[in-house]
């Protein structure tokens, strides 16, 4: 590094001639249609994450699996979510937008059967389910951004999005949590129930929405 300092010269950033990008205020760059999504994103994976949170709780719960078993059961939920995202461009040309609401709509279904599952191999057929439909939510995520984004938005929109997502990743436990609470679902199995329903509504949102406005990918 120092010869490359003392021998090495590095031109100048800005030139007289160069011609400076006009800067995007955050009202300009960032729409109201944005920021829905970054609060659906952040309820997403809120939500999502709980899959992971309780899993280990669940075993121990139904007696079905020791905490080592989970573990191993969680790992298909990461390699379900990347084999997935492989088969996004396909599905995606095939229904367009409405993959999200039938992601979601998967990712309920194999909740519901974690939730009520009475052995180990339902929950882990419920993982693996749920994995495989998260791994289209991600990329559909910035295709909407594209989308319904400000054409000058830049990275400043993309990064509302991500910082909806970080929200939903670090606030997840005690957010949905306090929400179970609420309708008296304590236990893993009933938190993860009442996910399941949370992302059945958000599937039939989504199916509304894109119904009344459909934007072609």
């Amino acid at each position: 590094m120092i010869l490359i300092w003392l021998f090495v010269t590095i031109p100048d950033d800005k030139k007289a001639d160069d011609v400076e990008m006009p800067k995007n205020s955050f009202k300009d760059a960032v729409s109201g249609h944005i920021l829905l999504l970054a609060l659906l994103f952040m309820v997403t994976f809120a939500m999502f994450l709980m899959m992971t949170i309780k899993m280990a709780v669940l075993g121990q719960e139904t007696g079905l699996f020791s905490p080592s078993a989970a573990s191993s059961i969680l790992a298909l939920l990461g390699l379900s979510s990347m084999v997935a995202a492989l088969l996004y461009a396909p599905v995606s040309k095939l229904v367009g937008n409405f993959i999200l609401p039938v992601a979601y709509t998967g990712i309920a279904f194999g909740f519901y059967l974690v939730a009520t599952a009475t052995n180990v191999a339902l929950v882990t057929t419920g993982v693996i389910i749920a994995g495989l439909f998260f791994g289209w939510v991600f990329p559909q995520a910035f295709l909407r951004v594209a989308q319904v984004g400000p054409k000058n938005g830049g990275t400043l929109t993309t990064s509302v999005i991500l910082m909806g997502i970080n929200l939903g990743a670090a606030f997840a436990a005690p957010m949905v949590n306090a929400i179970a609470g609420i309708f008296g679902q304590t236990s893993a199995s009933g938190t993860l129930g009442l996910v399941a329903i949370g992302f059945v509504i958000l599937a039939i949102i989504e199916y509304i929405y894109n119904f009344f406005d459909r934007k072609t990918t």
